[in-house]
């Protein structure tokens, strides 16, 4: 099923700049076949609904602390 969905990923504990963070999400994101469109306050995804539930959890896991980082972390 297509769908459209915002994502707003606050990665807390982080400091005051949260960029790596954001651009690691970023990264994620682009690898998939989905249409985003980045903005102030989050990120809109469209695609497939399942697809884009299962990379929310990946995105979790990595903002998180409990999956991949970045090099330099």
């Amino acid at each position: 099923m297509k769908s459209t969905v915002e994502l707003q990923v606050i990665p807390i504990g982080s400091g005051v700049s949260v960029r790596q963070e954001i651009s690691r999400v970023v990264e994620l994101l682009e690898a998939y076949d989905f249409i985003i469109e980045t903005h102030a306050s989050g990120t809109n995804i469209e695609g497939e609904l399942a697809e884009i539930l299962t990379t929310v959890e990946k995105i979790h896991a990595v903002a998180g602390g409990h999956g991949e980082r970045s090099e330099g972390r």
